[in-house]
């Protein structure tokens, strides 16, 4: 339910950041689209490899984490480098930069090994009453 909301909030953002020329809509509203995108592909994979939940949660808490510090940097960021403009949108620009390197890092180095065999799924089985 959570991602199918992220799915039509982000596109409902995206429309309005084009319509109305809406620089940052236009940046955010993407990234939040592909985020529910790999969400959904998760979810609904047939065969689940045991532990790859852990490189989908690192990259939704680093993911997070970018989010966070942009918003922190980006206001500060504007009182602090008032003068210089460039400035500024470095200050929008570098969570992101060393957040997503990280974030790959990380996923490659805790990505599971896959067994070459099936392993079996991991999502829970639905029980009807």
């Amino acid at each position: 339910m959570a991602t199918r909301t992220t799915f039509v909030f982000a596109s409902i953002a995206l429309y309005q950041g084009i319509t109305y020329g809406i620089t940052l809509t236009c940046i955010f509203a993407p990234i939040a689209l592909l985020n529910a995108i790999g969400i959904v592909r998760y979810v609904y994979q047939k065969d689940i490899v045991a532990g790859s939940w852990v490189t989908e949660h690192i990259g939704h808490i680093i993911g997070s984490g970018i989010g966070a510090y942009t918003a922190f940097f980006a206001f500060g960021g504007r009182a602090l480098f008032e003068g210089s403009p460039s400035l500024q949108l470095v200050s929008w620009v570098l969570p992101a930069l060393i957040g997503v390197p990280f974030s790959i890092w990380l996923s490659c180095k805790y990505k599971p090994k896959s067994s070459g065999r099936n392993t079996p799924s991991l999502k829970p089985k639905v029980v009807k009453s």
